[in-house]
C-alpha cells in the first residue's frame, strides 16, 4: 500500500476515534513527517486529501483543522423549527464548512474569480452549455454559444455580427431563475 494512503487511514481513523478532536489542529506537516518517517510532499498530498474528502479544513499559516461536524441532539431534547425568522439558527449554521468552502473556491477559481470573463463567456460554462445543448439534440459550435451578463453586452455582440439573409429583426430572450 501506498504510504500517503497508510498516512491517511491513520489520521482519519484518529479522527473518527476522537483522538483528534472536532475543531483542533493537528499535528503540522514537518512533525507529520518526522512522526510517519515520510517525505513532507506524501505528508501534504495526505492532507490535501482529506480536505477534499471534507475531513479537515486548513487555515491559511495556521495549519490543518478537524472540521467540526453538524449537532447531534442529545438524547431527549426535541427539535424545535422556529419559521417565524429567515435567518437559521447561528448554533447550527456551519459556519467552517461554509468558510473551507469558500476558501476551496478562492483557491480553484482565483484567476477567474473577480474578472469579469471572456466577451463569449467563461469558457468552461460554453462547453457544458454545448454539452447539454447536444443532449437536446442541438448541434452547435462552441465559436457560436455566446453567455452573457446582462443585455447590454447581448446587444453589443448582436450589432457585430452579420445575419444571415441580409435580416434586421432579431428575438431577444431573457431567461431569469
Amino acid at each position: 500500500m501506498y504510504k500517503y494512503l497508510t498516512l491517511l487511514n491513520e489520521i482519519e481513523n484518529m479522527v473518527k476515534s476522537g483522538k483528534y478532536k472536532q475543531g483542533e489542529r493537528i499535528p503540522s506537516i514537518r512533525s507529520l513527517s518526522e512522526s510517519y518517517n515520510c517525505n513532507k510532499s506524501t505528508v501534504i498530498r495526505t492532507l490535501t486529501e482529506l480536505e477534499r474528502k471534507h475531513v479537515l479544513y486548513s487555515l491559511p499559516k495556521s495549519g490543518y483543522y478537524v472540521v467540526i461536524s453538524k449537532n447531534e441532539l442529545k438524547q431527549g431534547k426535541k427539535l424545535v423549527f422556529d419559521f417565524s425568522s429567515s435567518a437559521p439558527d447561528p448554533a447550527v449554521f456551519p459556519y467552517l464548512d461554509f468558510q473551507h468552502c469558500i476558501n476551496q473556491a478562492i483557491d480553484i477559481y482565483k484567476n477567474d474569480l473577480f474578472i469579469y470573463g471572456t466577451p463569449r463567456g467563461l469558457p468552461s460554462l460554453i462547453d457544458v452549455v454545448q454539452k447539454q445543448l447536444t443532449n437536446y439534440q442541438v448541434f452547435a459550435k462552441k465559436q457560436n454559444i455566446f453567455i452573457t451578463s446582462g443585455i447590454q453586452q447581448a446587444l453589443s455582440i448582436l450589432a457585430a455580427i452579420p445575419f444571415p439573409n441580409n435580416k434586421k429583426t432579431i428575438l431577444i430572450v431573457k431567461c431569469t431563475l
